[in-house]
Order: C-alpha cells, then structure tokens, then sequence
C-alpha cells in the first residue's frame, strides 16, 4: 500500500496503529522540525519535538488524498505550527515592505514560508544555468507536453541514482532518460527546464511550490 493511502486508512484505524506509524516516522519529524527552527531537536524534553509531533498527527486526520501528497503536507502543517511557536517566544518583526498587511495569521505564515521557498528555488535553477524569469517563456505550449513532461519528473523523481546524478552533475541526462524511460529526445528537449523546475521543488520538499506545477 501507498504511503497516502496508508495515511486514509489509518484515519479509521486504532490509536495503536496511528502510534505505531508516527514512531515509524519520528525521523521525518526531528529533522522536518531541525529544519524550521535550526537546531538539534530531541525527542525528550524539548518543546520543538512536541510541536512537531502534533502537527505530524494533525496532518494524518486532515490529510485528504485528492490535494497532493502527505509528507509534503505534513511538512507544511509542521513548518506552520513551529513559524508560530517561535513567533509567540520571540515576535517576528517583519519588514512592512517584505510582508503584506493581512487579518489572517495563516497568510502571513504562508508568505514567509513562500519567500523562504523561493529562494531555495532561484538558488538551485541558478546551478542548473536557469533564471526564474525565463521559465515562463521555457515552459512546454503544448497542453498535452507540459502533462507528459510533468508526468516524466513525478517518475525521475523516484528515481534515486538519476536523481543523485542530476543534482550532483546539475544536468538533465537526456540519452540515459530517452532510453531508461522510452521517451523521445524531442519532448525531453522542448521540456527540459519545465522538469528541471519541477525536480527542484520535489528534490527541496517546497510544498507551497508544489501546489503551482
């Protein structure tokens, strides 16, 4: 069974196996939550870790299958929750020219996480040879190629020892995909920045991106 489809059935499963799939992913939680606040959490005795961990169990109740995947939410519910956290320890003071007015504190989280995301973004297309600004204009035209294409990354995206060569080499191997995965060097060419952009914010977990692919 699928990682998503595990996390709908145990929305109907006993505590015991909702436990038991949270200790499974305590690592996930440590270093999604060593991430966000940058430093060392543990499990004991640290107040980061008990925030993270219900956030992680939220994330299991309210995970619906039709709006994505659940580690990217899951993620997204932890970085909120732990962004809220330090904002009540220490006050965030953000710039009036950074950050919009807003009524809704989700908003607000949402837009720093987005900027935080972003940069991440730029930086990794840089190393690829790519700006921001270009993709639009490098994006496929083709209804039906754009689909393939983004179909193509969700799969290379699975694909460990390609994916480790990608970002190692800051390439897209044209040949080895055409041959491994039966697709013409034609769409792979007409499509290469649009998966490239695309790996970028699977490979980086940049869920707020990831609703825009």
């Amino acid at each position: 069974m699928e990682l998503d489809q595990r996390v709908v059935s145990l929305q109907k499963s006993t505590s015991k196996e909702q436990e038991d799939f949270i200790k499974e992913f305590t690592p996930f939680i440590l270093s999604t939550a060593s991430q966000r606040i940058g430093r060392y959490v543990e499990v004991e005795n640290d107040e980061a870790y008990s925030v993270a961990l219900q956030s992680f169990y939220k994330a299991i109740l309210s995970f619906q299958e039709e709006k994505g995947h659940f580690l990217p939410f899951a993620k997204l519910l932890i970085d909120r929750d732990l962004l809220n956290h330090l904002k009540k320890e220490k006050p965030l003071e953000p710039s009036v020219d950074e950050i919009p007015f807003s009524d809704s504190q989700e908003e607000l989280l949402d837009h720093l996480l987005l900027k935080e995301e972003i940069e991440v973004f730029v930086k990794d297309l840089e190393r690829f040879g790519l700006q921001l600004e270009d993709l639009v204009e490098l994006v496929p035209k083709h209804r039906d190629t754009k689909e393939k294409a983004r179909q193509l990354a969700f799969v290379l995206a699975e694909d460990e020892d390609l994916m480790n060569m990608i970002f190692r080499k800051y390439t897209l191997p044209m040949t080895r995909i055409s041959l491994k995965y039966q697709i013409s060097r034609k769409v792979l060419y007409g499509s290469r920045e649009y998966i490239l952009s695309i790996l970028v914010v699977l490979k980086n977990n940049l869920t707020l991106l990831y609703k825009w692919i």
